[in-house]
C-alpha cells in the first residue's frame, strides 16, 4: 500500500496466476506487469488469444501518453490494513463453480464461472488492461489515472448477499464480515494521499452494483467519490443530482457482462427466426412496486390471445416456471423482435443479451431501459425499435410515478421513436415493418452488437467493448492532467 501514501513504486510481488480462477489474484511481475509480453495463462484459457496473435489497439496507442496505475485491492490495500485478502478461485468466495440452487436463482445456470456473471464486468476490463502494457506504469507518481481493481471483492460480496437474502443452504458461509472489509478498503483508498491530492479526480471506480446503505461498500459515492471516473450501469449510481457528471463524461454508462454461449461468427441477416416478437421474464402484478416489472405483466396481458408466433410470457406467473439461461438464448437466437422494458431497475442484462442473440430490441416508454455507451459509441437508432405507448396503462401507478423520478436514458434516439397507442397497436407496427426495414436493423445488429461483448475479438488483446472504454478513459485523463476538470465537490 506504500504507492497510496507516497512511495513511487509498487514493490515486486509474488506471481500468483490461479488456473481457472480467471484472476490475477495477487499482481503477477511477469504475467500482469505493465512490461510483460505475455498475455497471462488466465486469459489464454478464458479467450484463446495467444500474445503472438494479439495486437495494441490503435486507438490505445494514441492515447499512451496517459499512463494507468492498476491498484489491486487485495494485493495492496488488504495487507496494509489487515484485512482478508481475497481469492476468487476459494469456494467461500465464490461457490458457484459447482452444480447448487444459487447460480439458478442468479442467473439460471447450474454452474457458473465467476466471469460468466453479470456483474463479471470488471475482470475482463481488467485483463483488457493488463493485456496492453503500452498504457500502464507501475509508479502511481507518474500515472495519470488510477484504475481501482476491486472485483475479488464485489463479487464476494454480491454472492454472500445472496445467499442471505434467499437463506440457501450447503453453501460455505463467510467467517469474513465482507461488506465491512470492502467498505474499510475503499475509505482507505479515498483517504490516503494519493486520492486527496486532486480529490479523487484520477481515479477510476466500477460499480456494477450500488449500495450505498450504512455499512455499504459505497456509502460514499456520492460524496468522497463524487469527482471519481465511476463505471457504472445506470444514470441512477452516477449522482446525476448532485452534479451532471455524465455529460462531462466522467460517468459511463456500461451494459452487464453476457459472454457465456455467445458466438459472434454466426450470421444474423438471413438467419432463421421462427418466432416473431419474445419476451420471457419476472413479472410483477404490484402497482406500487416496480415500474419495470410491472411493465412486463402488462405486455403479457396484452398478448394474451395473439398469433403463436408471439411468445411473450412471465417467467413466475401465473405459476413459477423459468427457464434455463441456455433455453432463454437459444430462444432469443430464434427471433425476430424482442421486447425490452425495464428490469427491478432502468437497466437489466437482458440488453445485451438480446443484441448479442440478433433478436431486434424493441425498447418501449415510457420510461425506458438504459442504454449503455449513450454518447453516440453504439448505433441503437439503427438497429432497434423505439415506440412510445401515448395510452399506457401503467404510467398512471404509484411504482411508475416513482421510478420516472429516478430512472432517465439519455440516449438522443428522439428523432427514431414512434408513437403508438397501446401494445396491439406496437404489434401491428411491427408486423408492417418492410422485410427490407427488417434486414436493414439486423445488419446494423451484426455491426453494432461486438460493442456490448466483453469477450476479445479474434486476434486481439482486447475487446470491441474495452477499446470504447479505454478510449474514452484515457480521453478524460489527459482532460484531468490538463486540468480541464478542476472543479469543486458540492
Amino acid at each position: 500500500m506504500g504507492a497510496l501514501n507516497g512511495s513511487k513504486t509498487r514493490l515486486p510481488q509474488a506471481l500468483i496466476i490461479v488456473l481457472g480462477s480467471l484472476l490475477c489474484i495477487g499482481v503477477s511481475f511477469q504475467l500482469c506487469s505493465p512490461g510483460a509480453s505475455v498475455l497471462s495463462t488466465a486469459w489464454q484459457q478464458a479467450t484463446g488469444v495467444t500474445a503472438a496473435a494479439a495486437a495494441t489497439p490503435a486507438a490505445w496507442q494514441a492515447a499512451s501518453s496517459c499512463k494507468i496505475y492498476i491498484l489491486d485491492l487485495s494485493a495492496e490495500v488488504a495487507p496494509a490494513i489487515g484485512i482478508p485478502q481475497c481469492d476468487i478461485n476459494d469456494p467461500e468466495v465464490w461457490p458457484l463453480n459447482e452444480p447448487g440452487e444459487l447460480g439458478w436463482s442468479l442467473q439460471r445456470m447450474e454452474v457458473m464461472p465467476h466471469m460468466h456473471y453479470q456483474y463479471a464486468g470488471l475482470w475482463w476490463l481488467t485483463q483488457s488492461l493488463r493485456n496492453t502494457p503500452e498504457v500502464l506504469t507501475d509508479n502511481i507518481e507518474e500515472a495519470c489515472l488510477v484504475w481501482v481493481d476491486s472485483y475479488c471483492y464485489n463479487q464476494w460480496f454480491i454472492i454472500q448477499r445472496g445467499l442471505a437474502l434467499r437463506k440457501l443452504e450447503g453453501y460455505p458461509r463467510s467467517k469474513v464480515d465482507v461488506r465491512a472489509s470492502y467498505r474499510k478498503a475503499l475509505d482507505h483508498v479515498t483517504a490516503s494521499p494519493r486520492f486527496q491530492r486532486h480529490q479523487g479526480r484520477d481515479f477510476v471506480f466500477h460499480l456494477p452494483m450500488r449500495d450505498t446503505r450504512p455499512g455499504g461498500p459505497f456509502l460514499n459515492l456520492c460524496s468522497t467519490m463524487l469527482l471519481s471516473h465511476t463505471l457504472v450501469a445506470e444514470h441512477s449510481n452516477s449522482c446525476r443530482q448532485k452534479r451532471p457528471k455524465v455529460p462531462l463524461r466522467e460517468t459511463q454508462i456500461l451494459p452487464y457482462c453476457t459472454v457465456a454461449g455467445v458466438d459472434l461468427s454466426v450470421p444474423i441477416v438471413g438467419s432463421s427466426r421462427p418466432t416473431f416478437l419474445y419476451m420471457q421474464a419476472s413479472c410483477g402484478k404490484d402497482e406500487r412496486k416496480n415500474c419495470g416489472k410491472l411493465m412486463r405483466y402488462r405486455f403479457v396481458q396484452a398478448f394474451n390471445n395473439s398469433d403463436p408466433d408471439v411468445e411473450v410470457k412471465c417467467a413466475n406467473m401465473p405459476v413459477k416456471q423459468p427457464k434455463s439461461y441456455v433455453e432463454v438464448q437459444r430462444e432469443m437466437r430464434q427471433s425476430t423482435f424482442c421486447l425490452l422494458p425495464p428490469g427491478d431497475t432502468s437497466s437489466s442484462n437482458r440488453l445485451t443479451e438480446v443484441i448479442l442473440a440478433g433478436c431486434i430490441p424493441v425498447f418501449i416508454g415510457h420510461p425506458w431501459h438504459e442504454m449503455p455507451f449513450n454518447h453516440g459509441e453504439v448505433d441503437y437508432a439503427s438497429m432497434s425499435v423505439f415506440l412510445n405507448i401515448t395510452n399506457a396503462s401503467w404510467l398512471g401507478t404509484q411504482a411508475c410515478v416513482t421510478n420516472l423520478r429516478i430512472w432517465q436514458q439519455m440516449a438522443d434516439v428522439g428523432w427514431a421513436t414512434a408513437a403508438v397507442p397501446d401494445m396491439q397497436a406496437a404489434l401491428a407496427y411491427l408486423r408492417a415493418m418492410p422485410r427490407e426495414a427488417v434486414q436493414r436493423r439486423q445488419a446494423a445488429l451484426e455491426r453494432e452488437r461486438p460493442k456490448l461483448y466483453y469477450g476479445p475479438a479474434p486476434g486481439s488483446r482486447t475487446s470491441a467493448l474495452a477499446d470504447i472504454v479505454f478510449t474514452n478513459l484515457l480521453d478524460y485523463g489527459h482532460r484531468v492532467a490538463a486540468g480541464e476538470l478542476n472543479v469543486t465537490a458540492s
